[in-house]
């Protein structure tokens, strides 16, 4: 018995030593030996070379933010080595946020150019905000189609105001302040207009106006060549009283040179008194008057059933009981009224071409006119 426990050892010790004394774990089984890695690490490494790509974008996305336009391109050749990968709906939410922090940024420049353009102290000043408009529509451009048709809509309602501004300071109100100027008038009319021409249909308004412009000045121009086409003509002489005529709820009274208005009593409504004498286009007027009650509105071109344009003169700025004296010229559609008042010119809109003058009487208005004459201008 213990030789046989003897014999079974050394057999053993001597085949540890035939095999070099190491007994090695079989190929492929365990250890450092090599057999296929797990399927997870495997995966990993199969999606390393797009998880690299992305990672590059983001950080070139975090190094360079403004530069949105050098993304878009990065990002369009970054994704055909994401797609069916683990990393693509990573990569596509990521680009996803990045174009929507980009319009954000956009919509947010827009709103504050037209917010700080309406600012009372930048409106004299329309051109700084309309080059800023131009530069946020390169920048949009830039950074995509879609987005910059997306901003284009507020783009051009902005712009259309600043246009508004440009044309009030540019021309409205320089035409008010220096109306003779009308050679100065026009070049500013015309550059407005070359300004304004690739602007479409936003600005569409401006150029009727400026067409109204245009008339006006040529009608001004005309004007300032004019003498008077003929004498003074007296409407209250004697023998006068044949060209007046009266409508609806007014009457008058013409005797020895004193024209008597009245409009009738209360609830009756109101009623026009006018020199039919002969068609006016462009005249020039001096009339006298007393307001013994209430006031009247002085119409030029009264043209029945059209009223011509209508000056109020009330008893509460000349008093009653007081003579006051008035002048009135109308030339195109520029009408000029002085005298006792400071002279001021309006242009109207909406007058006849011609007819005559008039006094249009409310309820109540009693008023009498000592002096009325009147010529036409060439």
């Amino acid at each position: 018995m213990k030789w046989s426990l003897m014999t079974a050892v050394l057999a053993a010790a001597t085949l540890a030593a035939g095999c070099g004394g190491e007994t090695k774990p079989a190929k492929g089984k365990s250890g450092k030996g090599g057999g296929k890695k797990p399927p997870a690490e495997a995966k990993a490494e199969t999606a390393s070379p797009a998880k690299k790509a992305y990672d590059e974008l983001v950080k070139h996305r975090e190094n360079t933010p403004e530069d949105f336009a050098g993304f878009r391109e990065r990002a369009a050749k970054v994704k055909p080595q994401v797609s069916g990968t683990p990393v693509q709906r990573e990569f596509d939410d990521f680009v996803a946020e990045v174009e929507k922090s980009r319009r954000e940024v956009l919509k947010m420049t827009l709103d504050k150019i037209g917010e700080e353009s309406q600012d009372p102290a930048n409106l004299p000043h329309p051109q700084r905000y309309l080059d800023r408009l131009t530069k946020l529509e390169g920048d949009a451009a830039a950074t995509g189609t879609d987005i910059a048709q997306a901003l284009a809509p507020g783009i051009a309602t902005w712009r259309a105001k600043l246009f508004g501004n440009v044309y009030k300071t540019d021309v409205s109100d320089f035409e008010r302040s220096h109306r003779e100027e009308v050679d100065e008038i026009d070049k500013r009319i015309a550059a407005f207009r070359e300004k304004v021409k690739s602007a479409g249909e936003a600005v569409k308004p401006l150029l009727e106006a400026l067409d109204a412009d245009q008339a006006r000045v040529a009608d001004r121009r005309e004007w300032l060549k004019r003498t008077p086409a003929a004498d003074w003509v007296d409407l209250l002489e004697s023998g006068a009283s044949d060209g007046w005529k009266s409508v609806d709820h007014a009457s008058f009274q013409l005797s020895g040179g004193l024209l008597t208005l009245k409009g009738t009593a209360e609830g009756k409504g109101s009623g026009l008194v006018y020199a039919a004498h002969s068609w006016w286009r462009d005249f020039e007027a001096e009339l006298t008057f007393t307001i013994v009650s209430e006031g009247f509105q002085l119409v030029a071109r009264a043209n029945p059933p059209k009223f011509g344009y209508a000056q109020p003169v009330s008893s509460r700025t000349f008093g009653t009981g007081k003579e006051v004296n008035l002048t009135l010229k109308v030339v195109g559609s520029d009408v000029t009224l002085g005298g006792d008042i400071e002279p001021a010119t309006s242009t109207q809109k909406a007058i006849p071409t011609g007819g005559g003058i008039g006094f249009f009487l409310g309820a109540g208005s009693e008023v009498k006119v000592t002096k009325l004459r009147i010529r036409a201008l060439k």
